[in-house]
């Protein structure tokens, strides 16, 4: 179950993140999407305490949820300084 929390909340903040930007090009929407999800997914499994099957936490569930945020953010950050 915690796996399938945080690959939605990873994605949710991926989408999220690209409709608050205004991205509209397909290749960089998937790009914030992965980015939101491996953020969510790699930081909510270490708070979790490595349990996939389990349920998750609610500080887990927060820490994935900023984790996903930052990801998101800092990948769009690194996009717009390598462009200009």
């Amino acid at each position: 179950m915690a796996l399938i929390l945080l690959t939605l909340i990873g994605v949710a903040i991926g989408w999220l993140g690209s409709i608050a930007m205004r991205i509209e090009e397909g290749k960089a929407v998937r790009r914030l999407v992965l980015a939101g999800f491996f953020g969510s997914l790699i930081v909510g499994l270490a708070a979790n305490g490595g349990t996939v099957l389990g349920s998750l936490s609610w500080i887990a569930t927060g820490v994935a949820l900023l984790a996903s945020i930052a990801a998101v953010v800092g990948y769009r950050y690194f996009l717009s300084r390598s462009e200009a």
